[in-house]
């Protein structure tokens, strides 16, 4: 009994030390992305979803292979484990491969739309800036033009009051009086 805890230790123990593919260190590089894209583009003439899915699998490539290395060695020392310990390793690792084939998954996604996120955050403070300046630039030119207004407003309604107007009159009949 004792030497079963012992080599279930063991083997638990090897299963740790296995370590989880990083995928910060396996992001693709540019001729990735670009052979990933190019090879998307030209499967994808016909049919999208299948141009996206190489497409991706091309340029991920590195992590997924990674990722398909740490199942292998990982599910062999889970199915060793199992065997020691007596338990149900078909149905476990059938429940455990699409967990972590989605959480593979959704990292990659995670990774792309945040790289996604930030190019769109970035344009959107420049569009706001932009905006922000057209914005200060029509109201200087509502002020002025209002000031104009004002001004030719000012030049052509002096004299057109009643009062102006009567002693206006008044002043060109004195004037021919005077004459």
């Amino acid at each position: 009994m004792k030497t079963n805890l012992k080599i279930n230790q063991q083997l638990a123990n090897k299963r740790a030390a296995v370590p989880l593919p990083d995928p910060q260190k396996l992001k693709p590089k540019l001729w990735e992305r670009l052979a990933g894209a190019g090879v998307g583009f030209a499967s994808g003439w016909g049919n999208a979803e299948r141009g996206a899915q190489l497409g991706g699998d091309v340029t991920n490539r590195r992590y997924n292979t990674a990722m398909r290395d740490y199942t292998h060695q990982t599910g062999a020392l889970d199915k060793q484990l199992e065997d020691e310990r007596g338990g149900f390793p078909l149905a476990e690792a059938q429940a455990k491969l699409p967990q972590t084939a989605f959480e593979n998954w959704m990292q990659v996604g995670k990774l792309g739309t945040e790289q996604q996120v930030a190019k769109a955050n970035i344009q959107n403070k420049s569009d706001l800036n932009d905006v922000k300046q057209q914005m200060v630039h029509i109201a200087e030119l509502r002020e002025s033009d209002q000031k104009q207004a004002q001004n030719d407003r000012d030049k052509f309604t002096v004299g057109s009051d009643q009062k102006s107007l009567e002693a206006e009159r008044k002043g060109r009949h004195t004037s021919i009086e005077n004459y």
